[in-house]
């Protein structure tokens, strides 16, 4: 019994194997017959048509205040008066006071010289009536001409002479007396200040620091290649070029409009960049309301430059390796073109060569290209 069980049971597993294979096979699923894929690629074209645009140039900078001023006294002296306004971070008017040095000295000074320049007057006043009572005594006891010394003519040089110096001396001593007075010399904002009431200042020492508030620059790097499209060169002759700054404020976006005006005489040895150089009005806004843009901030700037006729803007996608585009023909078949590109901004090419008014360029990232290859074309807009 156990021998023919042995013997039974490979076979009847071999049967039931069997069985549920021919199960399965009964049981499949039957895909229906389907149509093979066409290998022709469907591309999107776009038409082209030239325009006219402006070009413009991105580029980058920091705001800088104009040569900042070392405020100083011309004379030496004790303070007497300082304006509140004198305080770091104030902005200032041109004229308006800022230190008053005691003036007692140079009151006496103007008074002295004043003084010196009238006896001088007084004295080339006489020479002049001697020299009229010399020349009428001559001609009352000789004839011709009386000589140069009979006229007086060297005492009434000295007199002159005389007369100039101590006018010299006077104008100096009012000078000084008005240089106790230190007023603003333009529109400015204190950056610093160290002077106290009382304290002697010298002819010379710098107490304080002024940032012109009129007009501030901004120093923007342009690559040589960029000079032609702003009809620039490396001179950079009578250039009045509109720009537009851009900014960050903590989200908040910040806009001004600058020009630029001329740039450094020397390309930067690291970049070999030209640095042309950008000046902003009011930049702090005072006389025109403007958002204020301070010395110090990193901005963005667009440079408006030359118009261009008959280009075409092509996006950056569609321009491949070796500035060639792709285009599709009257029978729908591809066609590989160069192109001339005029410049390139983020997000398109701007053609100015290669390209014709009606030319289908082709918009969709082909795996293979071929010329000739056959395309199914589906137009932008239609």
């Amino acid at each position: 019994m156990n021998k023919l069980l042995r013997v039974l049971l490979p076979l009847l597993v071999v049967a039931a194997a069997f069985g549920v294979l021919r199960w399965q096979l009964d049981t499949r699923p039957v895909l229906s017959a389907q149509e093979p894929e066409s290998g022709v690629p469907l591309v999107r074209v776009q038409r082209m048509s030239t325009e006219d645009r402006q070009l413009t140039i991105s580029t980058h900078g920091t705001v800088q205040s104009q040569d900042v001023l070392p405020l100083a006294f011309e004379v030496g002296g004790r303070v007497m008066e300082i304006s509140p306004l004198l305080e770091v971070g104030s902005y200032l008017r041109r004229g308006d006071l800022l230190v008053q040095l005691d003036a007692a000295d140079f009151q006496l000074q103007l008074a002295t010289a004043t003084a010196g320049l009238e006896q001088a007057e007084a004295g080339l006043a006489l020479e002049r009536a001697a020299a009229e009572v010399a020349v009428q005594d001559w001609q009352a006891l000789k004839e011709g001409e009386p000589s140069a010394v009979a006229r007086r003519e060297p005492q009434l040089a000295a007199a002159r002479a005389d007369v100039a110096a101590a006018t010299a001396a006077r104008d100096q001593a009012q000078r000084n007396l008005d240089r106790c007075r230190l007023t603003a010399p333009f529109d400015a904002r204190v950056l610093s200040a160290d002077v106290a009431l009382g304290q002697v200042l010298a002819a010379g020492a710098p107490f304080a620091q002024l940032q012109p508030s009129s007009e501030a620059e901004i120093v923007l790097p342009l690559a040589l290649d960029d000079l032609p499209h702003l009809g620039l060169d490396l001179a950079v002759r009578e250039a009045d070029l509109p720009v537009t700054l851009e900014a960050d404020l903590g989200g908040v976006p910040l806009r001004r409009d600058a020009r630029l005006v001329r740039s450094s005489p020397a390309l930067d040895p690291a970049s070999r960049m030209l640095r042309a150089v950008a000046v902003i009005d009011d930049p702090f806004g005072l006389a025109s309301g403007a958002p204020p843009i301070s010395p110090g901030l990193f901005v963005r700037a667009t440079i408006r430059g030359r118009r261009a006729a008959g280009l075409y803007s092509v996006p950056r996608s569609a321009v491949l390796d070796g500035d060639r585009v792709l285009l599709a023909d009257p029978q729908d078949r591809l066609m590989i073109r160069p192109v001339q590109v005029l410049q390139w901004t983020e997000s398109e090419a701007l053609v100015e060569g290669g390209l014709e008014d009606g030319d289908r360029l082709i918009l969709t990232a082909l795996p293979v290209t071929a010329e000739g290859m056959k395309l199914e074309v589906r137009e932008d807009g239609r």
